[in-house]
């Protein structure tokens, strides 16, 4: 059983990382390596791919992965108490938006830019010029580790269960490739936006585990 205290300090370690990796980001400590990273994925991956991975990071924009979470949210059974997970998830937003605004790192210019249709969901026109870290990449793996919980505290791991997992951990793969193939981010920005949502959906997962537990007495 995953003890409310290890989810913490797990998070707590998490966000801790986060920040410092983000002081070594702000110090250009991986400006060579973003540069690298992007030049290597995009040489080694098919231009045909473009479109698909266009239409695929959709799904992590802002709109979509606050609606999915709300279907979670008020999915029958104890919704008061999943709704108090919430604050980690818009957390992301404010982190991210602070992020953006007073850290200077500015995304991969246009000759990595790969995103092929027309149609932008409303949040990504918020531009500060900035790009770290990737909303999409910690929006993603928050939700990821909130499924995970879910199907973790639901009882014995199933065939179905062990697919479905396998399922969250290739669209997260997926994902955050996308973001680095598509010229919307550095990787750095993919690793700070998944130690940032991988800490959220820790420390979040610390009220539905108290939300399991109580449905069980």
């Amino acid at each position: 059983m995953i003890k409310r205290v290890f989810l913490f300090f797990t998070g707590a370690l998490v966000f801790i990382s986060f920040l410092l990796f983000s002081y070594l980001v702000a110090k250009d400590v991986f400006g060579q390596f973003d540069f690298d990273t992007t030049v290597r994925l995009q040489y080694k991956v098919s231009d045909s791919l473009s479109t698909f991975f266009s239409y695929f990071s959709l799904l992590g924009s802002g709109e979509v992965t606050t609606i999915v979470l709300l279907v979670l949210v008020f999915f029958p059974g104890q919704i008061w108490q999943k709704i108090l997970f919430l604050p980690a998830y818009f957390a992301i937003f404010a982190v991210g938006l602070l992020g953006k605004m007073y850290m200077s790192h500015p995304g991969p210019p246009f000759m990595f830019y790969h995103y092929e249709l027309g149609f932008h969901f409303p949040s990504t026109y918020v531009q500060t010029g900035n790009s770290y870290p990737s909303g999409h990449s910690a929006r993603t793996i928050f939700l990821s580790v909130i499924l995970l919980m879910l199907i973790i505290k639901s009882g014995k791991l199933t065939p179905l269960k062990l697919l479905l997992i396998g399922f969250i951990f290739t669209f997260d793969l997926i994902m955050l490739v996308s973001r680095v193939y598509l010229g919307e981010h550095w990787t750095t920005d993919v690793i700070g936006g998944t130690l940032l949502g991988a800490s959220a959906g820790l420390l979040g997962s610390l009220f539905l585990k108290q939300t399991i537990t109580s449905s069980r007495r």
